[in-house]
C-alpha cells in the first residue's frame, strides 16, 4: 500500500444560513485567499414537502480575498444516486401548472455521469428537483405533473434550487446523492451505501451543491474536490499521487465533509506535467481509517474528459459519489468513485 504523505494541512468548518459551508485555508499558500463554496440539502423522503429542502450556494471570505471572475451561468448535475443504475429528474417551477418532461429527455442520466444545462433554458423562478423512479415503460412520455399520480412511478423530492442561485454568473454543481429506497433495496449494511438513517421505506436521496472557483495560477492545474457521498459520515482526507510507479501521495485536504467544494481557491501547486501522466495519476481518500485509491483514468472516463485535453490553467473538479470508501459494490448499490468536471481556461 502506498504511503499517504502529509505535506499540506487544510480545512476548518462553519455553518452558514441554513446550509453547511466548509472553508479551507493553508497558512502558507492560501492565507489571503480563504473562501468556500458549498451547500447541502437533507433527504427529501417519501411523504415529505413536495418542494423538498432548499439548496443554497455561497462563497465567503475576508475583504482581502480575490474576487471570483464572472462566467456564463452554468448548471452541472452529477448523478450520485447510489441504488439506481440511472435516474431522470423533474426540474419544475414551484408555482403554477407545468408540462415539463423529466430530464434528460432522451435517456436517463447514468450513475457517476454528469450533464450540463444552461439555467436560462429552465422555467423562471425557484426549481423543485425530484427523482423519477420507475421503468421506462411506466414513465413513457408523461410530463412531470402526470407522473405524480402515474402507476409504477415514484417522485422523490430532493431539493429546491433558488432562482437566485441559478442566476449567479458562476458554475453551479449539483450532486444528487443517497438512495431512493424501495422494497428490494434492503441489506444489514445498507447505511454504508446510502447514509445514516436509511431504510427501504426511508430514502436518503438528497442534493448537495456548490459553485466551482475560477481562481488559481495560469501555469498550474487548478483542482477542486466535491464531496457528494451521503454515507461518508466522518471527515475524510484527500491525497494525490502522480502517474509514476510507487509515487508517494501528497495530502491536499485533511477534513473533507459532505457538500464541501474544496479547497477554495483551488489547489494549484502542480502543473499538468508534474503529474507526469495524468491518466495514470491516483486519487487517494481515507475515511474513518479506511484508505481507497481511485485511478484518474476511471475518474476522467466517468466525466468524459480526455487527458490530452487538460492543460495548465484549466480547472478540474473531482466529484465523489457512491458508497462509503471500502464498501464494495452490492446487488443494488454502487461503489465509491469520482467524476471529473473539466473547466477549460
Amino acid at each position: 500500500m502506498r504511503v499517504y504523505a502529509a505535506r499540506l494541512s487544510l480545512l476548518h468548518g462553519a455553518t452558514l444560513a441554513g446550509f453547511v459551508a466548509c472553508a479551507t485555508s493553508d497558512p502558507d499558500r492560501l492565507a489571503k485567499k480563504d473562501t468556500t463554496s458549498s451547500a447541502t440539502a437533507g433527504a427529501g423522503g417519501e411523504g415529505g414537502d413536495a418542494a423538498g429542502p432548499v439548496v443554497g450556494a455561497s462563497a465567503s471570505g475576508g475583504g482581502s480575498d480575490p474576487v471570483e471572475p464572472d462566467v456564463s451561468s452554468r448548471l452541472t448535475i452529477v448523478n450520485g444516486i447510489v441504488d439506481e443504475e440511472a435516474v431522470r429528474l423533474c426540474l419544475v417551477p414551484t408555482t403554477g401548472a407545468t408540462s415539463e418532461k423529466p430530464w434528460p429527455t432522451a435517456e436517463a442520466l447514468a450513475f457517476a455521469r454528469a450533464a450540463t444545462l444552461d439555467p436560462a433554458t429552465l422555467p423562471l423562478g425557484d426549481i423543485a428537483v425530484k427523482a423519477v423512479v420507475g421503468s421506462s415503460v411506466a414513465i413513457g412520455s408523461k410530463g412531470c405533473a402526470a407522473l405524480e399520480t402515474a402507476s409504477g412511478v415514484r417522485l422523490l423530492p430532493l431539493g429546491l434550487l433558488p432562482a437566485s442561485a441559478l442566476a449567479q454568473p458562476r458554475h453551479l454543481v449539483v450532486v444528487a446523492t443517497g438512495c431512493v429506497g424501495g422494497a428490494t433495496h434492503d441489506d444489514p449494511d445498507a447505511a454504508l451505501a446510502c447514509g445514516p438513517g436509511y431504510a427501504p421505506d426511508a430514502p436518503t436521496a438528497s442534493l448537495v451543491a456548490g459553485y466551482l472557483s475560477g481562481l488559481g495560477e495560469a501555469d498550474a492545474l487548478r483542482l477542486q474536490f466535491v464531496h457528494g457521498v451521503a454515507a461518508m459520515t466522518m471527515p475524510a482526507k484527500v491525497s494525490l499521487a502522480p502517474g509514476v510507479d510507487s509515487a508517494e501521495f501528497t495530502s491536499v485536504l485533511s477534513e473533507w465533509t459532505l457538500g464541501a467544494v474544496s479547497p477554495n481557491p483551488p489547489f494549484d501547486s502542480e502543473s499538468v506535467k508534474d503529474f507526469v501522466n495524468l491518466a495514470q495519476a491516483t486519487l487517494g481518500v481515507v475515511h474513518n481509517g479506511t484508505p481507497i485509491e481511485v485511478p484518474f483514468s476511471e475518474i476522467l472516463a466517468n466525466g468524459g474528459v480526455l487527458p490530452l485535453d487538460v492543460v495548465d490553467g484549466d480547472g478540474l473538479a473531482l466529484v465523489a459519489v457512491g458508497a462509503r470508501p471500502g464498501h464494495a459494490a452490492g446487488p443494488w448499490w454502487r461503489a465509491f468513485t469520482a467524476v471529473a468536471l473539466h473547466q477549460p481556461k
